[in-house]
């Protein structure tokens, strides 16, 4: 039977979707075509449908996450404030985010996978660090113009580092050791 265009554009959302979330949870290689579209409730054989290869659904699933993730900053700093900058360390930096790793930060997620893929890949991890610098650009007080651009991706590594870091850890209270204490460092700088 065949689908409607409107259902077939439902069913492509709903595996990026899915897929966004799985691939932060399993990187890139740890979960497969047919997994994927399982998670997503849909058999295999309608991935080719839907996409060209594994890796153009990870452009797609990448490009969503980064998409929801700014949506996150964007909540989380809740405007341009002088407080806004504190409120987005204190929710990216959180025990919180650093648990939800599906839902959470790609960088923190895949930044390290994604030099073993491929250009377009790598481009869209590119974008993802540019817009997360310019949100902390429209952020950041009291810099000057011409530093604004370094010191938003120093900051901006730093809190994916921070973030990496605490995912890493088993003992609760070091987790959150470093996660505390890149908050604390960051808004003294910021």
């Amino acid at each position: 039977m065949r689908v409607s265009n409107q259902q077939a554009a439902e069913n492509r959302e709903r595996v990026i979707k899915a897929s966004s979330r799985q691939f932060r949870q399993n990187g890139f290689d740890g979960i497969g075509i047919a997994d994927l579209m399982k998670s997503a409730g849909m058999t295999h054989g309608g991935f080719y449908k839907q996409f060209k290869s594994k890796d153009n659904l990870i452009e797609e699933a990448c490009t969503a996450a980064i998409k929801e993730n700014l949506q996150f900053w964007e909540q989380a700093s809740g405007g341009t404030d002088g407080a806004s900058l504190g409120r987005l360390f204190s929710a990216y930096l959180s025990p919180t985010h650093s648990d939800l790793r599906d839902t959470g930060c790609l960088l923190a997620a895949l930044g390290a996978d994604a030099p073993r893929s491929t250009g377009p890949i790598r481009q869209v991890f590119g974008k993802a660090i540019n817009a997360y610098a310019a949100v902390l650009e429209r952020l950041l007080p009291d810099v000057a113009a011409r530093n604004k651009r370094r010191k938003s991706l120093a900051v901006l590594s730093q809190m994916v580092g921070a973030l990496v870091l605490s995912r890493a850890v088993e003992d609760e209270v070091f987790r959150r050791d470093i996660l505390e204490a890149t908050v604390e460092d960051l808004q003294s700088r910021a």
